[in-house]
């Protein structure tokens, strides 16, 4: 794949996943999160697997899985429909959990969730 375009594979990043872990790792030293983990792996119940790209931690206990994707989301459909159907099983599966899908436009991140929640702009 192009640097910063599709998926690369498992245990590597995408561009705009390498500067969303720079953006929490400025957030951790902030203390804004305690920490994250990258590609965390779930089994959904049809066998299938969902690979969410981050896994956050915050101070008080509270997680969120990220979904991070380029700009070129908007442009191009890169964001399969399976891979949208897995997302969206994964949410279902894990209520607890804030899912959120992380769109990079130039120097920040905004959140755009497929089912109208509300979006909230992340400075990158």
């Amino acid at each position: 794949h192009p640097a910063g375009r599709g998926s690369p594979g498992k245990g590597r990043r995408t561009k705009a996943e390498a500067d969303y872990a720079a953006w929490l790792e400025r957030r951790k030293a902030a203390g804004d999160v305690i920490g994250y983990t990258e590609q965390v792996t779930f089994r959904l119940p049809d066998g299938a697997r969902y690979r969410a790209d981050v896994l956050v931690g915050y101070p008080g206990g509270k997680s969120e899985i990220h979904e991070i994707k380029g700009g070129h989301v908007r442009k191009h459909l890169a964001w399969s429909e399976a891979g949208v159907a897995r997302f969206r099983a994964a949410r279902a599966l894990l209520p607890w959990m804030t899912f959120r899908l992380m769109v990079q436009h130039g120097d920040i991140f905004v959140e755009e969730m497929r089912d109208n929640r509300d979006n909230k702009e992340k400075s990158a």
